[in-house]
């Protein structure tokens, strides 16, 4: 799934670079759009007491990005067994490389640690 995104001033440090923390978030904005257009809406399963944290994070960072730039985040399932779901993500501009990295999650119902719901799994794979 890719993902565009165009940096804003907030997202720049005191050189004008992207912040690295930053990243992380491109990967969760490529991470939703990921799960919306395989019909799953987060906001559903809030509610419903369904949520995933990021039990695990990477970012490799290979070259920089700056205010104006159109990145864009490609979003992989890498993994979906059990209680964990494992995404990748490239982030570029153009056709240079600026991160990749991973998130890993754990589903888990009003906080306890749970399979992943088989609707989910479903979806997700499709």
């Amino acid at each position: 799934m890719k993902t565009d995104i165009e940096v804003r001033i907030s997202e720049t440090d005191a050189a004008g670079h992207v912040y690295h923390a930053n990243h992380l978030i491109y990967f969760e904005v490529g991470r939703i759009e990921f799960m919306k257009a395989k019909g799953i809406s987060l906001k559903e399963r809030w509610e419903k007491g369904i949520v995933l944290p990021v039990v695990e994070a990477f970012c490799q960072y290979k070259s920089p990005a700056c205010l104006g730039d159109i990145l864009m985040v490609d979003t992989t399932l890498e993994e979906a067994e059990g209680k964990h779901i494992k995404f990748s993500y490239t982030i570029t501009c153009g056709k240079r490389l600026v991160a990749r990295g991973y998130t890993v999650h754990v589903f888990t119902v009003k906080g306890k640690p749970t399979p992943i719901p088989e609707d989910i799994l479903r979806m997700v794979i499709s």
